[in-house]
């Protein structure tokens, strides 16, 4: 979502005269767009700001803003920002840079060594739906369908910067991924706070996926979804559709029922595992990742050993995984007792050495498989080239293809946990997957109806 938004910054201001630059050297303003979930990605961007300001004996008129979710959580208490600007307000961008640079002449005309910064951190109802930002590398596009988040999980600071829920129009969103298909992307990965809460006017979201299904782009993922907003619905879309990726990020959290109902994330273990076996039913080729959080005020070593037992049962194709980070406003904040921070870590450390094994192994499935794999560039290693399989798992592999194309390949060996291989062809998208319930006129029949729609 930083990244989407980061691109809808780059769109207002270069339509305001501006132009972007990669070399902070010639910039005249400079933007950090911030994190808050955890309090080490404040860290790193407060780091960022200080660092910036040695820009400045080289270039005294030089602005810096900070913008995103620490714009929201801190507001004009950070320090060595010209103007900080939150989530709602990239709008308003252009106005503030001018008051800003404005505020510095004044300033400097005074000789004076500080300034007031400027701010914009109200929350609204923006969703930024008539903005279609460009991709970065003409290949893959981040499209959001909503904005915020209302389910205030009790460790996450998200609703508290980004506002309450909101969807935007299903006919905006294809009006930017029909845009975005005509400038030749190939893969678009739909984005939402919990993107399965979708709803606009009657249309959820797996009713979305099957008009999104209908456009021009040839792959589509989606991040993030929720568990307790799981339907039989949202996997027949996924199962049904032609260009729907077979891959569900879906966020566990903890696999004790006691730190889930503290979390406030609104399912129980056993649910969870039960939406997890409906979807490799319906879809036996999916992959599955999530999220996982340890160390939860009053995560006991039960719950802990509870979460592991989960992890070896479901067998994810991979994790991002983490240690609890407090965050003000949060109810989880004041909870009691905490888990020291040392356990906080040896129990991350635990569930990765678990989890990277299980990749490993899943990983290694794929070998002597062939790949239908979307070309991204060169690997930062070495001559290979990589790309990304329609279960969203990176592939190496060496020979002659361009970023954009999609290739098949034969995998032969893991390096590391990476699938390596060999490219057999080049091939267009090909459209693979029906449903195998229908009659085959009754399938075409809804897909033309709801391309119609």
């Amino acid at each position: 979502m930083n990244v989407y938004d980061s691109r809808i910054i780059a769109q207002i201001l270069s339509e305001n005269g501006y132009k972007e630059t990669a070399d902070k050297k010639n910039a005249d303003v400079i933007i950090v767009n911030t994190c808050s979930v955890r309090e080490h990605a404040e860290q790193r961007a407060i780091g960022r700001i200080g660092e910036l300001q040695d820009l400045r004996k080289e270039n005294p008129g030089i602005l810096i803003g900070v913008v995103g979710c620490m714009a929201q959580n801190l507001g004009n208490s950070i320090k060595g920002a010209d103007f900080v600007v939150g989530p709602s307000g990239y709008r308003k961008l252009p106005q503030i840079i001018v008051q800003s640079l404005e505020s510095r002449v004044q300033s400097s005309k005074k000789k004076l060594t500080t300034h007031n910064s400027q701010s914009c951190i109200e929350q609204t109802d923006e969703l930024y739906s008539d903005i279609f930002p460009e991709s970065k590398d003409g290949i893959t596009a981040f499209v959001s369908v909503m904005r915020g988040c209302d389910n205030f999980c009790s460790y996450c600071i998200v609703p508290y910067v980004r506002g309450q829920a909101r969807s935007r129009p299903p006919e905006d969103i294809l009006k930017e991924i029909e845009l975005l298909s005509s400038k030749g992307i190939k893969k678009i990965t739909l984005l939402g706070q919990s993107v399965n809460e979708y709803s606009y006017n009657g249309v959820n979201f797996p009713h979305l996926l099957r008009l999104i299904d209908g456009t021009g782009v040839p792959w589509i993922n989606f991040t993030t979804s929720h568990p307790k907003n799981m339907s039989q619905e949202l996997i027949d879309a996924i199962r049904d559709g032609e260009k729907i990726c077979e891959w569900l990020h879906l966020p566990m959290q903890s696999g004790a029922n006691e730190i889930l109902k503290k979390m406030g994330r609104g399912y129980t273990k056993e649910k969870y595992l039960d939406w997890i076996h409906k979807t490799r039913k319906s879809i036996p080729e999916v992959s599955i990742t999530t999220d996982i959080l340890v160390g939860f005020p009053g995560e006991s070593e039960k719950n802990f050993n509870e979460t592991l037992e989960v992890i070896k049962e479901v067998r994810f194709d991979s994790a991002y995984m983490f240690k609890y980070s407090e965050r003000p406003h949060t109810k989880a904040y004041n909870m009691k007792p905490k888990v020291p921070e040392e356990m906080r870590i040896e129990r991350l450390e635990e569930l990765i050495n678990i989890q990277n094994k299980i990749t490993r192994e899943k990983n290694s499935e794929l070998i002597g498989t062939t790949q239908e794999v979307l070309v991204l560039g060169k690997s930062k290693r070495g001559n290979s080239l990589y790309g990304r399989t329609r279960q969203n798992k990176v592939v190496l592999f060496n020979g002659k293809a361009s970023p954009g194309d999609f290739i098949k390949v034969k995998i032969k060996e893991l390096r590391g946990w990476t699938p390596y291989g060999e490219l057999l062809s080049k091939k267009e998208p090909l459209i693979t997957r029906i449903n195998t319930n229908l009659p085959e006129t009754e399938h075409l029949e809804k897909l033309q109806g709801e391309n119609v729609a």
